[in-house]
């Protein structure tokens, strides 16, 4: 506890022992962690409703961007933002999809 008040940004990671007969103990002292993007999931039901193609053709065929050099890393980018943007707006969040469920 002591330790605790004295360094309370400290981050203590345990590593995977791969050729070690022990776990590395990597310590922050003044450790901030990012938060993690949320990683993108393909929904299959998706599939069977026809705005998710028209939001995918619509942000696809944007030119806002004009043809820059990244734009093939920009579209899909931009895609996935919508996609999901429209995914919530549709079927809510999954977590109260879950709770509907339940109910």
């Amino acid at each position: 506890m002591e330790w605790n008040f004295l360094f309370p940004k400290a981050i203590s990671i345990i590593d995977v022992a791969i050729a070690l007969d022990h776990s590395p103990i990597i310590l922050m002292v003044n450790g901030v962690v990012k938060k993690a993007r949320k990683e993108f999931k393909f929904e299959s039901r998706w599939l069977i409703e026809e705005e998710c193609s028209q939001v995918v053709k619509e942000e696809w065929e944007n030119k806002e961007n004009g043809p820059s050099r990244g734009t093939f890393r920009v579209k899909p980018r931009r895609t996935r933002v919508k996609i999901s943007k429209w995914n919530k707006e549709k079927f809510g969040t999954n977590r109260s999809l879950a709770n509907e469920i339940l109910q």
